[in-house]
């Protein structure tokens, strides 16, 4: 009948009016209760916030800090340490440790001469040991050869105050670490000089079988 139809019709209209709205509605907004199932199936998930980073600027402000204050404490630890060692060799110190380290250092088959330089390298480690060094050579207190067998000591046996600390805290037998430590170097630096002294016989004879 046309009633039916009509009342149709009116139905249709509805539902595409319906339609029409939640298609016009903004993101985010969830339908009304009671909505069609065509309307209330539309839904957004809201959006996960950004996770807070540090900026790039605050980093490099950051590394340039604080490579600037170790740069300042390296130098003024090393100059320090210069200034010390004259001092004590002016007055006579560094001769008067020297005699009492000598025996060590023989076991060692260190010159006694290096007895300061090997305070510094045992007690602050290789950096300030070889800046110590540097100023030692230049002012002629020691050769080449005291140079390379220190080297071989130091290489092994260094920072001894720092890392035994550190090992004893964690629980170590600290007395182990540094009798290995002076059992390597010792080892190292007299092989080397049996080294130094096999070539040395080694090129006396053949300079005498030349001649």
């Amino acid at each position: 009948s046309q009633s039916d139809i009509a009342m149709l019709g009116g139905a249709v209209g509805k539902s595409e009016a319906a339609v029409a709205s939640v298609a016009e509605a903004p993101a985010g907004v969830a339908p009304a209760a009671g909505a069609p199932a065509s309307e209330a199936s539309i839904t957004v998930a809201p959006e996960a916030p950004a996770a807070v980073q540090p900026l790039f600027k605050e980093l490099v402000v950051e590394w340039c800090y604080s490579t600037l204050s170790i740069l300042v404490k390296m130098t003024l630890l090393i100059y320090s340490l210069a200034i010390l060692q004259r001092i004590l060799s002016e007055f006579g110190v560094i001769r008067w440790v020297s005699k009492f380290l000598k025996p060590l250092l023989l076991l060692f088959g260190l010159p006694a001469r290096c007895s300061f330089l090997w305070i510094i390298a045992n007690i602050l480690g290789i950096a300030y040991g070889g800046a110590v060094m540097m100023e030692e050579v230049r002012a002629g207190k020691l050769s080449l050869r005291d140079i390379k067998l220190v080297n071989q000591h130091i290489g092994i046996s260094h920072s001894n105050l720092e890392d035994l600390t550190l090992v004893a805290s964690i629980g170590g037998i600290w007395w182990v670490m540094l009798l290995s430590r002076w059992a390597g170097s010792f080892i190292l630096v007299w092989g080397y000089r049996a080294e130094m002294a096999i070539r040395k016989k080694l090129l006396t004879l053949q300079t005498k079988t030349t001649l």
